[in-house]
């Protein structure tokens, strides 16, 4: 009777094995003749070819080569999963719209009433945002994502004194009006999750909290135009922060991962 062939072994089972009798010294000199430890003499930049729109990258056994790889990969461009963990950049802009305004009224000993109202206005927002997830379901990935939050603002101060009829110039040496508006970058941090309901189609739930800082103007009573100056001025800051809540739907173009097994 015929003996079976053994099957060939392999060169991760050999090195193991050399590993566990000899020590990690051993282990690396024979992975020095494989040719796995030896440094490269190459020293040019890394050509990856490809595009690298709307394209993954799956890295199965992250070692030491596989995380230079989707280092690599994730500065071409692509999204780097490793394992179960996913990572990646993405940017967006939009016209935005996003209003707030408060009202102060106060009565002073020597004046009358006086009312302050303050508007506030975001009309555009972006962001550039690292993200990283974890596939809780091969179709459920939840992330958390943060970085650059920028947009542009305005703001609007009016000191009133509301007594007085629509339109009626305010005597009073307290009134006065301006508006500031300007290019602010800041900061954005959040989360959400991302379901694939078909083969190239998802969708995402996303909350994200923004901060621009503040905007800071002077204003002055246009009738009292002889007395200019921070000393007579009135300072007004507007914040600019929120909480945004989105959906998104999502289509991934072509049929799947690209897959780099170490």
């Amino acid at each position: 009777m015929a003996e079976a062939d053994a099957a060939p072994m392999s060169r991760r089972a050999l090195l193991n094995l050399i590993g566990t009798a000899a020590g990690a010294g051993a282990m690396y000199q024979a992975m020095t003749s494989l040719g796995h430890a030896a440094e490269s003499p190459y020293s040019g930049p890394i050509k990856l070819d490809g595009d690298p729109k709307a394209a993954s990258v799956l890295i199965l056994g992250a070692g030491l080569a596989g995380l230079v790889a989707a280092y690599e990969l994730h500065k071409a461009g692509y999204n780097v999963q490793t394992g179960s963990l996913v990572w990646g950049v993405e940017a967006d802009i939009a016209a935005a719209g996003i209003k707030g305004s408060s009202t102060v009224s106060r009565t002073l000993p020597v004046f009358p009433d006086i009312m302050t109202r303050q508007e506030q206005k975001v009309d555009w927002l972006g962001t550039v945002r690292g993200r990283i997830g974890a596939t809780v379901t091969p179709d459920l990935m939840l992330y958390a994502t943060g970085g650059l939050a920028y947009g542009h603002v305005k703001a609007s101060t009016s000191i009133v004194d509301p007594t007085l009829a629509a339109g009626t110039p305010c005597l009073n040496v307290i009134c006065g009006a301006g508006t500031s508006e300007s290019w602010r970058a800041g900061w954005a941090v959040g989360g959400g999750g991302e379901y694939r309901f078909a083969s190239n189609w998802s969708v995402k739930l996303e909350y994200l909290y923004y901060d621009l800082g503040s905007e800071k103007y002077t204003f002055f009573n246009p009738l009292f135009p002889f007395t200019p100056g921070p000393a007579r001025g009135f300072d007004a800051t507007a914040d600019f922060t929120g909480h945004i809540a989105r959906v998104g739907l999502n289509y991934k173009f072509g049929s799947g991962p690209v897959v780099a097994k170490y």
